[in-house]
């Protein structure tokens, strides 16, 4: 089993689901420090002007972990992003089939930001045909050295292969890693 493990992101780009499309196992590093203002809790639409922000206004402390960092409810980012996206993509091939359901999203209340990400994941996933498996990294104990944390998880689901991605890199020591080939 091919397994790629990667942080939540909040509207993923192609190449994220393209790497999940091609695993056999996703895991979301759920179990790592978040970092603000990194793709964990924004990311860019597309408009006529050039590329605009969507933010995920948060609430956190330093060195608290994805998995726990609550959306900040006082700011009505929901409304601001629904308004970008039924502007920018009023004329967009698709938008009957697609736009309903992403701002169905929006209209519901979230607590936690990681919710909201496996939740548009997810959607995200089903609208490409993507079947690949999701689970989250919480589910299981793993050390906290990022190369150990990975071989953990690995032996956690069996797998015979590991996949990284463009920016990202196998375990640095590959002898460590003999549950899996790296990839």
């Amino acid at each position: 089993m091919r397994v790629t493990i990667h942080q939540p992101q909040f509207l993923p780009w192609l190449g994220y689901l393209d790497k999940i499309d091609q695993a056999d196992l996703f895991i979301a590093l759920d179990s790592v420090q978040f970092k603000k203002n990194e793709w964990q809790n924004r990311n860019r639409i597309r408009t006529a002007g050039g590329c605009q922000w969507v933010t995920v206004p948060v609430l956190h402390r330093f060195g608290q972990l994805v998995k726990d960092v609550q959306v900040n409810q006082a700011v009505n980012w929901q409304r601001q992003h629904r308004h970008a996206i039924e502007m920018h993509y009023a004329q967009a091939p698709f938008r009957d089939r697609y736009l309903p359901e992403l701002l169905s999203l929006y209209a519901m209340p979230w607590e936690r930001l990681h919710e909201l990400n496996m939740r548009v994941l997810r959607w995200l996933l089903r609208a490409y045909g993507i079947t690949t498996p999701v689970r989250c990294a919480s589910e299981w104990g793993a050390r906290e050295e990022p190369t150990d944390r990975l071989i953990d998880l690995c032996h956690a689901v069996g797998a015979s292969g590991y996949l990284s991605g463009p920016g990202g890199a196998p375990p640095k020591s590959p002898r460590r890693c003999r549950c899996c080939t790296c990839n």
